[in-house]
């Protein structure tokens, strides 16, 4: 039963992974294909918001299954961090666990608005998303980096592995994604939305994927061990 959480987590941030990296695909390839020129008309007119994929706003128009498969990515992450403080036996406080569930409710939402306005081809809009924007953008880091402290002592490794796993989800939100993460591994400014920057996460997610490590089994005592 142990193996359950962390090994179901990890398939879902793989998911997501995937999910995202389809969304990005279905929205850049044709015309702004990687390693091609991205100062081309149709891709300068792909970077505008119109033909935007996640929470979509007016004017809208949407390209392909683009905002759909984003959505759904986000969904799927909402679920996987839904999970995360199981995924380690991290036995954390209510507050703690709250906290989590309560911004985590944010990508739940912006995303069922994304996957939805992509499946129906038209915007859709549910009541008060700019407070889930707003947490999704600034107060889940926040929650994020509160399961890091753990009022028991771990092993050394199992806790560098609690940070690394953290740390790296802390940076798809989307505040730090923009600031770090896309410019990174992007570097190309547009005057919207630069290419791919959306798959941009996809590394992060696969990469905490593996560092969650679901073929160990975590003792509630913080120990790692070996089946």
């Amino acid at each position: 039963m142990r193996r359950i959480a962390p090994t179901l987590t990890s398939l879902l941030l793989v998911a997501s992974a995937v999910l995202v990296v389809g969304g990005a695909w279905q929205r850049w390839a044709a015309v702004c294909p990687v390693g091609g020129d991205w100062e081309t008309r149709a891709c300068l007119l792909r970077q505008n918001h119109e033909a935007g994929s996640v929470l979509p706003s007016a004017p809208w128009e949407g390209v392909h299954s683009s905002a759909l498969l984003l959505g759904l990515g986000y969904v799927v992450l909402a679920c996987a961090l839904l999970l995360l403080p199981a995924a380690f036996a991290m036995q954390a406080r209510p507050w703690q666990v709250a906290a989590v569930a309560v911004t985590t409710s944010s990508v739940l939402v912006v995303g069922s608005a994304t996957a939805l306005s992509g499946l129906q081809g038209q915007i859709v809009e549910f009541p008060a998303l700019r407070y889930f924007v707003f947490l999704w953008v600034f107060a889940l880091p926040a929650a994020l980096f509160l399961l890091i402290w753990r009022p028991h002592a771990d092993s050394p490794r199992l806790g560098a592995r609690r940070v690394l796993v953290v740390s790296l989800l802390v940076f798809t939100t989307p505040l730090l994604h923009y600031l770090f993460v896309s410019r990174i591994l992007i570097p190309y400014a547009s005057h919207d939305t630069s290419p791919w920057s959306e798959a941009a996460i996809a590394p992060l997610l696969l990469a905490a994927a593996v560092a969650i490590g679901p073929w160990r089994v975590a003792t509630t005592q913080g120990v790692a061990t070996r089946p």
